[in-house]
């Protein structure tokens, strides 16, 4: 049975630069699998899981209603591959002095003077392939003035690099794929009242989703001994399907707990919706949030 694209999305929750101990996987499928499975070229040790929504008795779909119902479900959403999308690519513009002027990253003085335009003539680029995985690159001209500027530059490039691969990770589950497996053969549904509730046990993970009567995800959860990751998605309706706009979510990794949440506006390119800003704020931990905005400019599209 293909795996829940759930996972992906909530690994992606856990983007924040630089302290964030999920690998980067070359295919949203396998992302929150090497997560919360402790997979890939690192191992995450085990961490404490949280419940999703309180459980309530329903009237389980036979298996002709609950394919229906999936086959319905996937349609509704907006999706790039189906029209036509091979690739697309975009520079990245980061909002520095929103990040460096907050009380979790506030810089001052010289390191203003000297670490934040270096920073700032480093460029940035995403390329997302057919299955939305993304790529980020930088390149820079400009040589900073000592090394220890020269490693702090290092290390934000790198921060907003994992940054891009998450939230691409996120937005990618919805916009590349679907959430809903084509063979729904090991997943139950069950009708509550006016939702539905979506549940997937694997050998390692527990997946629940819960949809409204429309087909809109409200609530993702997905969990594990090692891990666990929640989302709360909000999408706009248009003609082509619901792109998703909002989320609030929450990563347990660890001994760590975090919130985050985001808001995406799009641009057309090309007759395709893509991302334009991504505003977000990204708890860390031992508390407060760090806000990080991101800007996608001069994309360009390959087609059929």
């Amino acid at each position: 049975m293909q795996k829940l694209r759930a996972a992906a999305f909530a690994c992606g929750l856990s983007f924040l630069p630089l302290i964030s101990p999920c690998q980067t996987a070359p295919t949203p499928q396998q992302g929150m699998q090497m997560c919360i499975t402790g997979g890939g070229s690192g191992n995450v040790p085990g961490c404490p899981a949280t419940s999703g929504p309180a459980s309530v008795a329903g009237t389980r779909l036979d298996s002709a209603a609950r394919d229906k119902l999936m086959r319905e479900a996937r349609q509704s959403y907006y999706n790039l591959p189906s029209r036509g999308l091979k690739e697309f690519s975009c520079q990245v513009q980061p909002a520095w002095d929103v990040m460096y002027n907050s009380k979790r990253q506030k810089v001052d003085g010289v390191e203003r003077d000297q670490f934040l335009p270096v920073l700032k003539k480093v460029r940035f680029r995403v390329l997302v392939g057919a299955r939305g995985a993304a790529s980020v690159s930088h390149q820079s001209d400009v040589a900073a003035p000592s090394q220890a500027v020269a490693a702090r530059v290092r290390e934000s490039s790198r921060g907003i690099e994992q940054l891009v691969r998450g939230f691409f990770q996120t937005w990618s589950s919805f916009a590349f794929g679907s959430l809903f497996p084509e063979d729904s053969g090991g997943l139950q549904i069950e009708q509550v009242g006016e939702k539905f509730r979506l549940t997937h046990k694997g050998a390692s993970t527990d997946v629940l989703i819960v949809m409204n009567k429309d087909l809109t995800i409200e609530h993702a959860n997905v969990e594990s001994s090692k891990a666990s990751a929640s989302m709360d998605p909000i999408f706009m309706a248009t003609k082509e399907g619901l792109l998703l706009t909002n989320y609030d979510g929450k990563v347990s990794m660890l001994d760590r707990v975090w919130d985050t949440s985001g808001k995406i506006s799009y641009q057309t390119v090309g007759g395709y919706q893509l991302p334009q800003v991504v505003n977000s704020m990204v708890g860390v931990p031992g508390g407060g949030q760090l806000p990080l905005v991101v800007t996608f400019v001069g994309c360009q599209v390959k087609g059929q």
